[in-house]
């Protein structure tokens, strides 16, 4: 299996295939060419960079459906920022009107899917 080093999807790689070899890479090209050229038999990685791997590999790709894990992400920024309070008042403005909630029931399961 094939993860992007540092990553969520390494960690969580690690958490699925205990006892298995996990090769990393540096960039996402780095781990699409690795399953490309059969080093490894599959990667983990997000939807969305999936998606944008999709569009130039359509005929040697394939996405298994389901999430492994879903992660609580942030936004990060530099202290002093003057987008930390705008981003703060949007957010609370999605959690008011609901927005925030269907995202969640629409793209966050409640518990991840088994691996088969």
């Amino acid at each position: 299996v094939g993860a992007l080093s540092g990553s969520t999807n390494y960690t969580t790689a690690q958490i699925y295939f205990v006892g298995h070899p996990i090769s990393t890479y540096s960039t996402i090209s780095e781990t699409i060419q690795a399953l490309l050229d059969g080093e490894v038999d599959g990667i983990i990685m997000d939807d969305l960079a999936y998606d944008a791997q999709y569009d130039a590999h359509p005929d040697e790709i394939i996405h298994v459906k389901g999430v492994l894990y879903a992660d609580l992400l942030a936004f990060i920024f530099p202290k002093g920022s003057d987008l930390v309070e705008a981003v703060n008042r949007a957010l609370d403005a999605m959690e008011r009107d609901g927005t925030l909630q269907r995202f969640n029931e629409k793209w966050v399961p409640s518990e991840p899917l088994p691996v088969h």
